[in-house]
């Protein structure tokens, strides 16, 4: 399944892409598309209940660095934060789908945070490809719940979603938008199943940058979190 999804990525039309490069394979474990999606070499994602969802894989330059067999999960702190993140939800790593919403690999520069270039006017088109893209990774997986991680990638699925995901249109600041609860989720029905979508703070955030919004330590973010989990 993920290698069909894989060879359905590549058909799209990256000229358009706003300079994002196409990925030639997957490197073992790790999001995709530019690894398997899996934290381990287990390619079957038929009965995988989470999807982890980020704005997009990597610059090329850092793909070009990562090992074909061991993936980009060790020595890696967007992942040393997200599987402690995982391991506080209670939610077992093996039974994620980890993936992106924009494909490709940011061609341009060697920054990798920030807006994908993708999400930029200039790739409006290619964004829609996106869009349609995505859908077709929520019918193969047929998730749960999907984690969603950051606001970028929550401005995505305003636009892939426009009638259903109204109240992550005006996302200002994290600390305002934590300050309801109730936004932290939003629930959608797809292809006749619901689906519940969570909203958390990137990994990649600076544990100084989670302190502006949560003070010290992290047991407002997992109680909200769970909160919206347990619904």
């Amino acid at each position: 399944m993920v290698n069909n999804l894989f060879s359905e990525m590549q058909k799209l039309d990256f000229v358009q892409s706003n300079e994002m490069a196409t990925i030639p394979e997957m490197k073992g474990p790790g999001f995709f598309p530019g690894c398997i999606g899996t934290i381990n070499h287990d390619v079957n994602i038929k009965d995988v209940d989470v999807m982890v969802l980020g704005q997009d894989f990597d610059s090329l330059e850092n793909y070009k660095k990562i090992d074909a067999k061991k993936g980009e999960i060790e020595n890696n702190t967007t992942w040393r934060n997200l599987k402690t993140l995982l391991d506080d939800l209670k939610i077992d790593q093996p039974n994620c789908f980890f993936t992106n919403v924009y494909m490709g690999l940011r061609s341009e520069s060697k920054k990798n945070t920030g807006a994908s270039p993708a999400s930029k006017k200039a790739a409006s088109e290619f964004a829609k490809q996106c869009h349609i893209f995505f859908k077709k990774q929520l019918h193969a997986v047929k998730p749960k719940v999907v984690l969603v991680l950051g606001k970028e990638t929550a401005k995505f699925l305003t636009k892939a979603f426009p009638n259903e995901f109204t109240k992550w249109e005006n996302i200002q600041t994290l600390k305002q938008f934590y300050a309801n609860n109730d936004a932290v989720f939003n629930d959608i029905e797809f292809e006749g199943e619901k689906i519940r979508f969570v909203f958390v703070l990137h990994p990649s955030m600076s544990n100084t940058n989670r302190a502006l919004i949560w003070g010290k330590g992290s047991k407002d973010e997992v109680r909200i979190l769970n909160k919206a989990l347990n619904k």
